[in-house]
């Protein structure tokens, strides 16, 4: 199983997963001079498939190596989505706005959605693109 990971949190993920490729700095976006609120504002639109910079850098990624779960934090909106047969683009979300987290077993990655204060027992899956 071959997991891409693009956050700060990668070092705490590798001691759990067998094979990681970590990538650091291989792409990024200029925020300069946009407001904080902006950016929140943003991170919450879709743009659609064709327009993510994510969704088309995870696909560009995916010409390169298989890879079954490319995940990202930076987004800020939570997705899991099929971006090639057997490939999943799963964007964490956050927990202020959207209370998602991920849950990975050894085999399968999860993007889940807190629903109230009770065991996560009773939290839900996220599937398919943005989850707003």
């Amino acid at each position: 199983m071959l997991v891409s990971i693009r956050s700060s949190c990668c070092s705490l993920l590798e001691g759990h997963l067998h094979v990681v490729e970590v990538l650091h700095g291989q792409k990024g976006f200029h925020q300069g001079g946009r407001s904080r609120r902006k950016n929140q504002e943003n991170d919450r639109k879709w743009l659609g498939a064709d327009k993510e910079w994510l969704v088309q850098y995870s696909r560009e990624r995916l010409q390169e190596k298989h890879f079954d779960f490319l995940l990202f934090g930076h987004r800020h909106l939570p997705i899991d989505m099929e971006v090639a047969p057997g490939s999943r683009y799963v964007n964490l979300g956050d927990w202020i706005g959207y209370y998602t987290y991920a849950t990975f077993d050894g085999q399968d990655l999860k993007l889940m959605k807190r629903t109230s204060d009770g065991p996560l027992s009773g939290d839900v899956q996220i599937t398919g693109g943005p989850a707003v």
